[in-house]
C-alpha cells in the first residue's frame, strides 16, 4: 500500500456519502458487490496498516497468524508469507 492509497482511504472516508466498513446490507448480488469497491479496500487496508504500526515490530502478524491459523485449523497458514 502507497501513500497515496491511504491519502485516498482518508480523503474519501470524510465525505458525508461515505459508509462505514461494516453496514448491513440484504443477502443480494448487487447489494454486496457494492460493498467492495475501491474504497473499502483502500480503507481497510489502511486500519491494517495502523494496527501494524502501533504494536511492537511483529506483534499484529503474529496475531494474524494465529488468527488465521485458529479460523482455518491448518498448520500450513503458519507459512504464508504476510
Amino acid at each position: 500500500m502507497t501513500y497515496n492509497s491511504v491519502q485516498y482511504a482518508m480523503q474519501a472516508d470524510v465525505l458525508e456519502t461515505t459508509r462505514p466498513l461494516s453496514a448491513p446490507v440484504e443477502n443480494t448480488g448487487p447489494q454486496m458487490d457494492a460493498m467492495f469497491d475501491t474504497l473499502t479496500y483502500y480503507k481497510g487496508a489502511s486500519i491494517l496498516r495502523m494496527f501494524d504500526a502501533a504494536l511492537k515490530y511483529g506483534t499484529f502478524r503474529r496475531g494474524l497468524v494465529k488468527y488465521l491459523a485458529k479460523l482455518y485449523a491448518s498448520k500450513e497458514i503458519k507459512h504464508f508469507r504476510l
